[in-house]
């Protein structure tokens, strides 16, 4: 294991009592479900995009 990857960790999810593994997984968790809620790409999206690229405009 890489040292930058421990300390990274440590740094993550380290807290004012050092590193515990339940409240490191807990943050790690809570890290994944806030990725989770980022909007999506979706197909109306992707359908204006479509339209803008065969009149020859650029999205913005």
């Amino acid at each position: 294991m890489n040292k930058f990857v421990i300390l990274r960790e440590l740094r993550r999810n380290g807290a004012q009592r050092g590193w515990r593994p339940k409240q490191a997984q807990g943050l790690q968790d809570k890290r994944v479900r806030q990725k989770a809620k980022t909007r999506r790409f979706d197909r109306k999206d992707r359908n204006k995009v479509d339209k803008m690229i065969r009149q020859d405009r650029r999205p913005e």
